[in-house]
């Protein structure tokens, strides 16, 4: 015999004649294998009429049934009463779309902003008149095959909080379905898919993949879709190389710090073992001078890769069309409030995970500075008084900077978050390099403490042969996040503008 209990639906109902939302509460008879939507069904076949819901086809493939419950967004087809634990379920419609009626939203503007990601293979006439399949090998497909189970179901585009405060951004589901087709090898659409800042302007929160009922994961998709997007801006290769293969990433990083550590015993001053003499072994005028251009040499390669990413997404996308010279510098704050700030982070419901972000980025920028633009006054033989303010600063910079990295490793690792969960072997890299860099830098200063002067001059040359591949993630890796995102931004309010003319 099928035991059975009676459960509370409260059902949140949008009334478009007054335009506002009213909560119906009903008793519901419920026994195990009951799904939500049974509940509902039960409630207007039985209770009220009225209440209108949509359904089709009752096995989770159609994606029409999708509502709020207890908090989760779910399929109601999908999920079982007695699986939501709870005697009490409060039903919502979905956030972030215009309602037509009770639990119904219109869908019509999470389609709308498909059409410009142009959801279908792109072919020339001539591919298209050929009468020969297009051969994919199964590792091809392998790529993008767990972006095809997407249903447009339209639940990512709800719990996004992205979607809620910018509506520039097209959604996790547009957004996956864009990098589906840009790795496609059968897609011919070239220039054409990278013409997109949607992907820069997410923020990885991860509400997305935890509501979708398919298990796409839609957020590491739009993270898969940026490496894409990076590779695709580089014209030197060196992404591509980088993202591709955890070998030529070893090598890479592993071929810089020789080259460093080889410079260093080339170029080195005398060795003075009485006394740590720290400025007469790396001479202020090699080091700076040498950080100049190595720094103007990885600027000039950003800079050209952003000028890639412009021509993309705005020049491409404008079809010639002009923007007023005004326009370039008032959407200019919109780079330096999301370098600075990253507000967009805020709105993700961890907001521990974005005023970290903020600790590493600002713990970073701190110590460049320091021991970057200021080097002839940092680089020193002895300690600096405690209240000078170059010594506080390094403090800061070493202390937020070896937190923010620490509580990232241990995230990375527990994978309790879902923005935890995944990481690509260039994540590991950008972060066993920033520890590096943080313990060495604190192991300089505590040898010039102790006047050490071997043990000081060894681990200077460690840490310079730690720095000088970081910072080469700056055109390539990692830390191109922080320069495309802002400029992702800003290119948006220019497209706007001649979307507008």
């Amino acid at each position: 015999m099928v035991e059975e209990k009676t459960i509370t639906l409260n059902v949140q109902r949008y009334q478009p004649e007054k335009g506002r939302f009213t909560t119906s509460t009903y008793r519901v008879p419920v026994k195990k294998g009951m799904t939500l939507l049974d509940a509902l069904l039960y409630v207007r076949d039985n209770l009220d009429g009225t209440l209108t819901i949509r359904h089709s086809c009752r096995m989770g493939i159609c994606g029409s049934c999708s509502v709020i419950a207890n908090g989760r967004h779910i399929l109601a087809c999908y999920t079982q009463i007695l699986d939501l634990g709870s005697d009490t379920i409060t039903v919502t419609p979905m956030q972030n779309l215009p309602l037509i009626r009770d639990l119904v939203p219109d869908l019509k503007p999470f389609f709308d902003k498909y059409k410009p990601i142009q959801p279908y293979l792109i072919k020339s006439d001539e591919e298209m008149k050929k009468q020969t399949e297009f051969i994919q090998k199964p590792d091809e497909l392998k790529r993008y095959w767990n972006t095809t189970l997407c249903i447009k179901c339209g639940l990512c585009y709800s719990a996004c909080p992205v979607v809620k405060s910018n509506p520039e951004f097209p959604g996790p589901a547009a957004v996956t379905t864009l990098y589906r087709f840009s790795v496609d090898s059968r897609d011919s659409g070239g220039e054409a898919r990278l013409q997109h800042t949607g992907p820069w302007l997410c923020y990885y929160c991860g509400d997305c993949s935890i509501s979708c009922p398919k298990g796409v994961e839609p957020a590491e998709s739009i993270m898969s879709m940026r490496r894409h997007l990076i590779t695709n801006y580089d014209w030197t290769g060196v992404s591509r190389m980088l993202y591709n293969s955890k070998k030529a990433s070893a090598i890479f990083t592993l071929g810089l710090a020789f080259i460093t550590l080889l410079l260093v015993w080339l170029l080195h001053g005398p060795i003075i073992t009485d006394r740590v003499e720290l400025t007469a072994f790396a001479p202020i005028e090699i080091v700076h001078n040498g950080g100049i251009v190595y720094g103007v040499l990885l600027a000039s390669l950003l800079l050209s890769n952003l000028a890639r990413m412009y021509w993309f997404t705005v020049k491409k996308r404008g079809s010639g069309r002009s923007i007023p010279l005004s326009t370039y510098f008032t959407a200019l704050k919109h780079v330096v409030s999301e370098f600075l700030a990253q507000a967009g982070y805020s709105r993700c419901a961890s907001k521990r995970a974005w005023i970290n972000h903020l600790i590493l980025m600002w713990g970073y920028t701190s110590l460049f500075i320091l021991f970057a633009v200021l080097l002839p006054y940092t680089l020193v033989n002895t300690i600096l008084p405690l209240n000078n303010p170059l010594r506080l600063a390094g403090y800061f910079g070493f202390a937020t900077l070896t937190y923010a990295t620490l509580y990232a490793i241990i995230g990375r690792l527990r994978k309790k978050e879902e923005f935890r969960k995944h990481s690509h072997h260039t994540d590991w890299m950008f972060l066993i390099l920033l520890l590096l860099t943080s313990i060495t830098g604190m192991l300089i200063h505590m040898f010039i403490a102790l006047n050490w002067p071997l043990p000081t001059y060894i681990i200077f040359s460690i840490h310079l042969a730690v720095v000088v591949p970081l910072l080469a993630e700056v055109p390539f890796g990692k830390w191109t996040h922080l320069a495309y995102r802002p400029f992702a931004h800003y290119f948006t309010r220019l497209k706007k503008e001649i979307e507008t003319q």
